[in-house]
């Protein structure tokens, strides 16, 4: 879901690690939303309110992938056809699922449906995805701004887009910049800078890692209460009106904040066992291919609306969690095993390199000209 360190000798291993923990946090937050898990449980009951908690916990996955994008991409290689790639990659998991639908559904599988396979950004059919293209054609503005920045005009910047954008916006309950919940290309264009400004800024680089994760504990807890308290009803405060899930939303502050640490954390994380790296190197590249296979609409339809998860809100609290975690963890896996066969059929076709060589060819160095 983000551009990848491209030099191994540079490589930190602790934001791979984070690209892999959001990924397992995604399908915690779709095994418990779109596997109807927390709407099954009763408001008021420890399932739920575990539930909720762990929801408000896992909420910054979107805004960790934007963070890592900046964070990463300030000082990666730009091409064209990184994008090339990832768009052939979302059209082969909409033709793969194309094909689970022709067994499961086939009265749902129709030329349009073929025609939106192969046009995802045109079409909508990933919000992450068509707001993460546009995004990307942006970087080399954003790369260049934000390699001129001092340390200090990084914070303030970063200090100024989390007022303006979020504080401000949420403080109101206000959509005043059409940010849409998080669900839009300014949103992921305004976690890039962010986490650009983190690594220009060195953001929460003197803040000890411990210290750092009671305030992502603090911030979780923050989110939470309103939706364990008023559920999804609206309460009026001084004339304006709150929704239960007004700090469970990607532009949330304390949602935003929890993203921030936690690249924060894992950026200064030191892995030096080479069993480690390896588990690492082989997984964290799967991240985008997971999501996008998860969320392809037939496979979303056969994995999270069909009851294979509900039958885990009927157990005990700890035990609900667990198994929520577990599913997570499995359907991680799957999906990991199923994204390393397509790595390995676009290596065989030589996808990525004869893009490159296009490219080369056409643009040469463009955006890595001096």
């Amino acid at each position: 879901m983000e551009q990848r360190i491209v030099s191994e000798s540079r490589r930190n291993w602790g934001i791979d690690a984070l690209r892999m923990v959001a990924t397992i946090m995604v399908l915690i937050l779709h095994t418990l939303n779109l596997g109807k898990v927390l709407e099954l449980c009763p408001e008021g009951s420890l399932r739920h309110t575990l539930g909720t908690v762990v929801m408000a916990a896992v909420y910054c996955t979107v805004n960790c992938y934007g963070l890592i994008s900046g964070y990463v991409g300030l000082n990666s290689r730009y091409r064209y056809s990184k994008l090339a790639v990832l768009w052939l990659q979302v059209v082969f998991y909409n033709l793969l699922g194309l094909v689970v639908g022709l067994f499961m559904w086939p009265q749902r599988i129709t030329l349009r449906r073929l025609v939106t396979s192969l046009l995802p950004v045109m079409t909508d059919t990933y919000w992450y995805f068509t707001a993460y293209f546009a995004t990307f054609l942006l970087v080399p503005i954003f790369n260049k701004g934000l390699q001129a920045l001092t340390r200090r005009q990084a914070r303030v910047l970063c200090l100024v887009i989390v007022c303006v954008f979020t504080v401000f916006p949420t403080a109101l309950s206000k959509d005043t910049f059409s940010l849409l919940r998080g669900y839009t290309m300014l949103w992921l264009s305004l976690l890039y800078i962010l986490g650009g400004c983190m690594r220009r800024g060195e953001i929460f680089s003197t803040q000890r890692s411990w210290i750092l994760l009671l305030v992502y504990g603090l911030c979780v807890a923050v989110a939470a209460i309103p939706r364990l308290i008023w559920g999804t009803d609206n309460i009026s405060v001084l004339g304006i009106d709150y929704s239960g899930r007004f700090l469970t939303e990607y532009v949330a502050p304390p949602i935003l904040l929890c993203g921030m640490i936690l690249l924060a954390v894992f950026s200064r994380i030191k892995i030096k066992s080479a069993g480690v790296q390896k588990v690492i190197s082989v997984l964290a590249p799967a991240s985008f291919g997971i999501y996008i296979l998860h969320m392809q609409y037939d496979v979303l339809n056969l994995i999270f609306r069909l009851p294979l998860f509900r039958w885990i809100a009927y157990r005990p609290a700890p035990v609900m969690i667990l198994m929520v975690l577990l599913a997570a963890v499995v359907l991680y896996l799957i999906c990991a095993v199923i994204e390393k066969l397509r790595q390995w059929l676009f290596a065989v076709l030589k996808v990525q390199k004869g893009l490159e060589k296009l490219e080369n060819k056409l643009l040469g160095n463009l955006w890595n000209e001096t």
